[in-house]
């Protein structure tokens, strides 16, 4: 005998209907494993479809948020302390070559003046061609453009100040 679809009347939350009910019956008496299974799912399912709701021991919510912030601000440490060491590390080796520079020119003071007069005169240049690229774009693009720019790097810099007020001086204040 098939047994399938008798197992899955017992299991379904769908009422079975007046036959299917009848050689439900017929079954479960010609089988008494299957009575006693279906015995055992008929006192287990109230506990199933309305569990009781247990209440958290006093003091978890404040166990937890207290456990959560020490987490929060230990995290927060954490990368603060790599983003340091990455800047560092950074710093150090942009450092390399330019301290490799200073030593050579300082043997040699003339190369040294030399070197700070031609480092001047690149940003005069630079800010002088900055100038007349700029003044030029004033002169040739539209008022509704050089707005959008404006507006733009505007949401730019108050989304860079927001980011380094979350990040940096949020953790400072938590210490």
């Amino acid at each position: 005998m098939n047994q399938q679809p008798f197992e899955d009347w017992l299991f379904s939350d769908e009422p079975l209907s007046a036959a299917e009910e009848k050689e439900m019956q017929i079954f479960l008496e010609s089988n008494p494993r299957e009575a006693r299974l279906e015995a055992a799912w008929r006192s287990l399912r109230p506990a199933l479809t309305s569990p009781e709701m247990v209440a958290p021991e006093a003091g978890f919510s404040q166990r937890w948020l207290h456990r959560w912030a020490a987490h929060s601000a230990a995290a927060a440490r954490r990368r603060a302390m790599w983003l340091s060491m990455l800047s560092g590390a950074v710093a150090l080796i942009l450092a390399i070559p330019l301290g490799l520079e200073m030593w050579a020119s300082l043997s040699e003071p003339a190369n040294w003046l030399t070197g700070i007069l031609d480092s001047l005169v690149s940003i005069w240049s630079f800010l002088k061609v900055a100038a007349i690229v700029t003044g030029s774009l004033l002169r040739t693009l539209p008022a509704p453009i050089w707005f959008v720019l404006f507006s733009v790097s505007m949401g730019l810099i108050l989304l860079w100040s927001v980011a380094y007020n979350r990040f940096v001086l949020a953790q400072g204040a938590t210490r």
